[in-house]
């Protein structure tokens, strides 16, 4: 490919995006909230309000009720200061996030080389699809955007000089500082990297990964030090939430989330691997991002054995970011290969043949991408523009605070799954708290475990609990009156324990929305009674069962995933991001 035409798409792409950015500021200006509230998911909106409580001196609180650590550091530390340097209100700091993500976006394709290359090659066209295939990793308004900017530093992860370099181990030591406060389970790629450099041999090696090592884990030290001084445990109150009442190994189905997640992958190492036969002997060197392609491979491996065996809970499409990563080098090294071969082919027809069928693969993602791009819900275009407008939990929260709590007397209120959106977007005179405790504190995840919770929400004088399913358990409370039974949080699917059932009359709904299968509830928690042993046995049995009480409370879900007779052609038309 000739470097102008690299050039031109890669101003085309630009364009793109800088066209979205300032489109987003016309409609920040042009159209209502409502519309544009889904430009970033639910969970960024836990960032957007702790983020502005630190700017304004509040401390690292969504709610204003408890302090949390439940969150990626490096992300949050960015829009905190953002936020504060600008002094951005309420409705600026959240249109701040997407146009973050874009800026993001543009940045990473800009650094981006065109030289004719086949290597540079395979990178540009590695970063355009995965950025079109991603938005859920990389448009959300969630800390994984910043993933598109630390790529490059994975490739210079190279083995050691024989001898001992201070300098490097230096610089190795901060990419991997770097990765972990994006994410914490990217500690992970440092670990596999190690075990590279042992398994390698080469001299120095053990004395440069000991002074890697040694630096990497004062960061890392650092971090625990600082979380356990402010905030009394050293990592986020989130993972711990995730991990209540989680039977060891009962999660292993995940592992086969991340399997199928890796089909692109896995096709594009396959095809490369046919490419590389086609390539004269003497030039078949060593196998382009072969390195990178090992190490977050295995980085991935171990990120989901790691989920699977401690986490309760199911994987949003963030969690995959892995796997978007190996995608990435696969892809790259897919289109190295045969760039290669298309510039040996001369006049033999086969070699080019096989050269277009691996363009043939990446004109697919490229049509994937696209669809899915233009179709996505944080796409401005997309959600500005669209004629059907779709009720979702995000544009229901900011609906309930205009019309109910706009007008509700002061109080705390509290709901745990789809709740983000609402907690950043109540007026600052009431105070919110995070049943599920992704954004709580220590002292509630201790009292989930003890079985404690519901006194916990008492103490903290719940005055609105706000509930958001498909099933609640209907009948007889222990006092006569007819009821609810609502368990939180409700997303475990290896969740044992530690679970709450809170039970309220129906006397006590205060307000009721609708969308969808959806039933959304605020009820008076000043209210809430001894549950009747009808609805403990209930929650028991479904409990006992693996991913049952999730199901029982949010069955559409389940249908959405698998409405419909699998085919191959859905199969094919289907993302795995």
């Amino acid at each position: 490919m000739h470097t102008h035409n690299m050039r031109t798409l890669k101003y085309i792409t630009v364009a793109y995006f800088v066209a979205a950015f300032l489109f987003t500021l016309y409609a920040m200006a042009n159209f209502p909230m409502e519309k544009l509230v889904n430009l970033i998911f639910d969970d960024a909106y836990y960032y957007l309000g702790v983020a502005q409580n630190i700017a304004e001196g509040n401390g690292s609180t969504f709610g204003n009720l408890v302090e949390t650590n439940g969150y990626q550091p490096l992300w949050l530390v960015i829009l905190a200061s953002i936020i504060y340097a600008f002094s951005l209100p309420k409705e600026w700091a959240f249109i701040a996030v997407p146009l973050l993500v874009i800026l993001i976006k543009i940045v990473a394709l800009l650094r981006l080389d065109t030289d004719k290359n086949a290597d540079a090659v395979g990178v540009f066209f590695a970063t355009v699809l995965i950025i079109l295939l991603c938005p859920n990793i990389f448009s959300h308004g969630l800390e994984t955007s910043l993933l598109l900017l630390v790529l490059p530093l994975l490739s210079r992860l190279k083995d050691y000089p024989e001898y001992f370099a201070p300098r490097i181990c230096m610089a190795y030591a901060a990419i991997f500082i770097v990765l972990f406060l994006v994410r914490l389970d990217a500690l992970a790629i440092a670990g596999v990297f190690g075990l590279f450099i042992l398994a390698g041999r080469r001299k120095y090696a053990f004395t440069n990964l000991v002074l890697t090592g040694a630096v990497t884990a004062f960061g890392v030290l650092v971090y625990f030090a600082v979380n356990y001084k402010l905030f009394g445990t050293i990592v986020p109150v989130s993972g711990q939430a995730k991990a209540i009442g989680n039977k060891v190994g009962e999660n292993l189905p995940l592992m086969l989330q991340y399997l199928i997640a890796s089909r692109l992958a896995i096709g594009a190492f396959i095809l490369s691997m046919i490419i590389r036969m086609g390539l004269k002997k003497e030039s078949r060197g060593p196998m382009p991002f072969s390195r990178e392609l090992k190490l977050t491979a295995l980085s991935s491996i171990v990120i989901a054995s790691y989920y699977a065996l401690f986490s309760g809970w199911p994987l949003w499409g963030w969690y995959y970011w892995p796997i978007a990563l190996v995608t990435y080098f696969a892809v790259a090294q897919l289109i190295s290969l045969a760039v290669q071969l298309y510039r040996q082919s001369a006049g033999d027809w086969k070699p080019k043949l096989l050269a277009a069928g691996a363009w043939g693969f990446v004109a697919y993602l490229a049509l994937l991408g696209v669809r899915t791009e233009m179709a996505h819900e944080t796409n401005v275009f997309y959600s500005m523009l669209k004629k059907e407008e779709r009720p979702n939990f995000t544009v229901m929260n900011l609906k309930l605070v205009n019309e109910f709590f706009a007008k509700a007397p002061d109080g705390v209120v509290a709901m745990g799954d789809r709740a983000g959106g609402l907690g950043f977007w109540l007026p600052e005179r009431f105070k919110f708290f995070h049943t599920e405790g992704l954004v709580a504190n220590k002292e509630f995840i201790a009292a989930r475990k003890a079985g404690t919770g519901v006194e916990f929400l008492k103490q903290m004088k719940v005055k609105y609990f706000v509930v958001e399913r498909e099933h609640l358990w209907e009948g007889k409370l222990a006092d006569g009156r007819e009821g609810h039974g609502i368990v939180e949080p409700v997303q475990g699917l290896s969740a044992h324990s530690g679970l709450m059932l809170i039970c309220l009359p129906t006397d006590a709904i205060l307000y009721t929305q609708s969308y969808d299968k959806q039933i959304r509830h605020v009820y008076d928690f000043e209210q809430v009674t001894p549950c009747p042993d009808a609805f403990q046995e209930k929650v028991a049995a479904l409990s006992g069962s693996y991913g049952e009480l999730r199901k029982f409370s949010l069955p559409y879900e389940y249908a959405e995933n698998n409405k419909g007779d699998w085919t191959l052609m859905k199969f094919i038309k289907s993302n795995p991001f």
